[in-house]
């Protein structure tokens, strides 16, 4: 059986009792029929206590379904596919421990948001051959290396400058690199981005597109393409 749920239009955080059909009702439903039930869910869902493989899709980087497999169509606890690649990631058990201090590194990594969601971030680590360290800021993950990584499972970005956060330094550095154009990477209140990211465009005349990461330091970072 499988089933197509219905959210809410409009609702600002999925919850599963505001699905329809309920999945807890309609698994104790048809169970008796056959416990091969599989259950579209909104992929940002958290919190889900049902039984089953939790299979997050990518859609060209973009995360876009969550599936639940229940009864012998489960295989694992946790699943990522990606698309166009093909490419499927499960859970083993794999964990990553956290520096506790940002580090000289070269490379910059963010990972593809199914893979965030699902939490399979020992499980991408080893499939690269253990080459990322994983940092923790204000609840958000950032992965740190150095060696670039040409990879569908992540995007590498090369850091040119770790700054204090200081706009005064930022603008200097931004100048000095040729830069023109700045994609704000932080924590900020979506009113407030363009304003935040004209501040440091301003005057910019160069050609070069910087990610401009926000952290306990202000890192500089041009993606790899």
């Amino acid at each position: 059986i499988f089933c197509d749920t219905e959210r809410p239009v409009g609702e600002g955080r999925r919850t599963l009792e505001t699905i329809k059909p309920n999945p807890v009702q309609l698994i104790a439903t048809y169970s008796p029929i056959t416990p091969k039930i599989a259950i579209e869910l909104p992929p940002f869902l958290r919190d889900i206590p049902i039984a089953g493989e939790k299979e997050y899709l990518s859609v060209h980087g973009a995360l876009n379904r969550l599936t639940l497999y229940c009864g012998s169509l489960a295989k694992v606890e946790k699943s990522v596919v990606l698309l166009p690649e093909n490419i499927r990631l499960e859970s083993s058990g794999k964990t990553m421990n956290p520096v506790k201090e940002l580090k000289s590194w070269k490379y910059l990594y963010t990972l593809n948001p199914a893979i965030v969601q699902a939490d399979l971030f020992g499980e991408v680590n080893e499939s690269l051959g253990g080459k990322l360290e994983l940092y923790v800021h204000e609840k958000k993950y950032y992965f740190f290396g150095n060696k670039p990584i040409l990879s569908p499972l992540v995007q590498t970005y090369k850091i040119l400058a770790m700054l204090p956060n200081d706009s005064v330094l930022i603008k200097k550095e931004l100048l000095k690199l040729g830069v023109g154009k700045v994609i704000l990477r932080q924590k900020i209140a979506p009113q407030d981005y363009w304003g935040e990211r004209k501040k440091y465009e301003e005057g910019l005349k160069g050609d070069k597109t910087i990610h401009l990461f926000v952290l306990e330091k202000c890192i500089l970072a041009e993606e790899i393409k």
